[in-house]
């Protein structure tokens, strides 16, 4: 039998998440699994040294990490995003990056819907007065339905919340150069995003994180924005500027916002967005749910033999191509 990607790290800190990728993984291939934290400054970095593949989020995968894995030819990322991962200066140029790419799009469009309904009904407000044992009676509640909703980035997710969104007689539109996304009443360019924004109920954010995009929510886009609208970020953090939907939440020309990702994570706890009554937030979970580790292993374990094979061409997901051994 091939030794070819036998050793592999699973490097995530404790959690459900990471034990059940343990259970999934010695269930359904023959690695031999090295499961650790993440490497931090000081960490013992040598027990990496001789692994030949890297099972984790982008965001724990460090350059020290890749840097002491001298045989490492394979990241296998967990998630979908690899921005900042796939430029990494210590990344060999001979290593392959592939990603969980399709495994999101029920959990993050469902996770869409419980922020817009929330955000609709007021449920933080009711939330907190149920805290204090408060007889609440405020503000008649809004309605999804004949609202427009905006999606930044038509990928599958953003198909997949489309026809969640038409279920709820929504009017749905997309921003993205991508020509032929199927659900959409109207698709946007980019270049167009200002003029797109004005007519949005709701505007979820869906794209991910690169050059182009980081800050593409600005001051000109929040304020293009009705003062009634609602801002869905389950991306990245980075797309957005946070001083200018800061200064936009407390002044009232926006209405609400419901927020997953942030620039900083976890959030600082001297953030303002914390105590915010118009802001709904939630520690980067959008994606998850207690069937994940299930979703992705079998992309894991496809992979694994199309790597051992060498069946380059038969990779799941691949976000940057390496050297074929």
């Amino acid at each position: 039998m091939t030794e070819k990607f036998r050793r592999a790290a699973l490097v995530l800190p404790e959690s459900k998440v990471r034990r059940d990728f343990e259970t999934a993984l010695k269930q359904g291939g023959d690695l031999e699994l090295l499961v650790m934290d993440p490497i931090t400054e000081g960490g013992d970095e040598a027990v990496l040294s001789d692994v030949d593949l890297l099972l984790s989020f982008g965001a724990f995968i460090t350059d020290k990490s890749i840097a002491v894995a001298k045989r490492l030819r394979w990241i296998q990322c967990l998630g979908v995003g690899v921005d900042g991962l796939v430029d990494r200066r210590t990344l060999g140029p001979g290593t392959w990056v592939t990603s969980a790419r399709g495994v999101h799009s029920t959990s993050v469009s469902e996770a869409t819907i419980a922020a817009m309904l929330a955000l609709a009904r007021d449920l933080p407000r009711l939330v907190k007065a149920q805290q204090q044992r408060r007889w609440a009676a405020g503000p008649v509640a809004d309605l999804l339905s004949h609202r427009t909703v905006g999606i930044l980035g038509v990928g599958l997710i953003a198909e997949a919340l489309a026809k969640r969104c038409r279920a709820f007689e929504m009017r749905v539109e997309g921003v993205s150069n991508r020509p032929d996304a199927a659900g959409f009443d109207r698709l946007w360019r980019y270049e167009e995003l200002e003029k797109a924004v004005a007519g949005f109920d709701y505007f979820v954010l869906l794209a991910p994180l690169s050059d182009r995009t980081r800050n593409i929510v600005g001051s000109s886009v929040l304020s293009a924005m009705k003062p009634t609208s609602r801002l869905i970020n389950m991306a990245r953090g980075g797309l957005v500027d946070e001083d200018a939907l800061l200064d936009a939440l407390q002044n009232e020309k926006l209405a609400a916002a419901a927020l997953d990702v942030f620039s900083v994570e976890p959030l600082p706890e001297g953030s303002p967005l914390w105590s915010m009554p118009n802001v709904l937030i939630s520690p980067h979970c959008a994606g998850q749910h207690g069937g994940y580790a299930g979703d992705v292993v079998p992309i894991v374990l496809k992979n694994l033999q199309a790597m051992r094979d060498g069946r380059f061409d038969d990779l799941i997901n691949v976000v940057r191509p390496g050297t074929p051994s």
